[in-house]
């Protein structure tokens, strides 16, 4: 009778390889406005949740364009109304024949153009409050910030790309 002699495996293995992260795992978090960066709140290592504000840019001139805007839109809206007076009162001169049909036509074109620009400065105004919206950095992405690279006081310029504060790692999503 041989006797054998049974070998139990080790506990654990260890092994070489490369940990990558899958597409969409990593993301590279940056400004899509030029400023100063105010605020940083994102460290090597700090878990994230979606949403988090991470980073604030300087945002005085944008709310500058924002108070400008809102007075271009106030403006626009009290000079659309008197048009519209205007054309309320030549209409009714019409119906008596005081006013030419030329000024009654001026007065409708007057009002239409008023109008007009009271839905311009809206839009300017929309597009001014977007922009004042990103002097706020968020993370798109629940995960671990794995690099940092700007500081509070740092000048940032998204002439042409955005420049990338911190990079992201979604953890769940590695290979």
């Amino acid at each position: 009778v041989r006797m054998v002699a049974t070998a139990r495996p080790p506990a654990t293995v260890l092994a070489m390889g490369v940990i990558r992260p899958m597409v969409g795992a990593e993301v590279k978090v940056g400004s899509r406005v030029s400023g100063v960066v105010t605020r940083l709140r994102a460290n090597i290592g700090d878990s994230v949740q979606e949403g988090d504000v991470i980073a604030e840019i300087d945002d005085a001139e944008f709310l500058a364009r924002v108070a400008q805007n809102e007075a271009s839109l106030a403006r626009a809206q009290a000079e659309a109304e008197l048009a519209a007076l205007k054309l309320d009162r030549l209409e009714a001169m019409a119906e008596r024949e005081f006013v030419s049909r030329q000024e009654l036509d001026a007065a409708r074109s007057g009002l239409q153009v008023a109008r007009s620009q009271v839905k311009l400065a809206e839009a300017n105004l929309a597009s001014t409050r977007i922009q004042l919206s990103y002097t706020r950095i968020t993370t798109p992405i629940t995960g671990v910030v794995a690099s940092v690279s700007t500081q509070e006081g740092e000048t940032v310029a998204a002439s042409f790309a955005a420049p990338t504060f911190v990079n992201i790692i979604d953890l769940d999503r590695l290979e």
